[in-house]
């Protein structure tokens, strides 16, 4: 069975991402006159409320480490009547492999901001405009909070490419 996991973790992790195969969503110039984001954290999991990955906790990490960063933290409120009204979505899911102190993890984190299609300008919805990558890894039962620094990595790489979009 670990074979199995791992052949399937060594698997995952060589195929291309989506943001690869849709192409340009990784562009740092996506992210150029960002005047900055709100944060979305999706509501974790049974598996990981039950270790103890909060989603408030992940939250909170985002926000203080974007704004030591210094990349401007926006309320929800605000997040709305900024133009695009962006905000940084991020995605943790966790599952527990059966019999085995083992959990196999995926993270993505993406911005997201209203566009207007090309063909029906009078329309608005949300939608990807820049995400680097997905990671998928797994973690060993004593160390699923160790998920929050592949979270951490994630949040360092969108700040990389802001800073290469926004340079002075």
């Amino acid at each position: 069975m670990p074979l199995v996991v791992l052949a399937l973790t060594v698997l995952f992790g060589a195929w291309p991402s989506a943001s690869q195969a849709l192409g340009g969503l990784e562009e740092a110039d996506n992210l150029k006159d960002l005047l900055g984001v709100g944060v979305v954290v999706e509501e974790m999991n049974r598996v990981l409320k039950r270790e103890g990955v909060m989603t408030d906790h992940i939250q909170t990490e985002v926000k203080v480490r974007l704004r030591m960063a210094g990349i401007r933290v926006l309320g929800s409120s605000v997040s709305a009547k900024m133009s695009g009204a962006p905000y940084l979505y991020v995605n943790v899911n966790a599952k527990k492999v059966q019999d085995l102190p083992l959990y196999l993890f995926a993270v993505r984190l993406e911005l997201h901001e209203v566009v207007r299609p090309v063909r029906k300008q009078d329309e608005q919805q949300f939608a990807v405009t820049w995400r680097d990558h997905s990671v998928i890894g797994n973690v060993g039962a004593d160390h699923v909070g160790d998920i929050l620094l592949v979270v951490n990595d994630e949040v360092d790489r969108f700040v990389k490419a802001y800073r290469a979009a926004n340079q002075p």
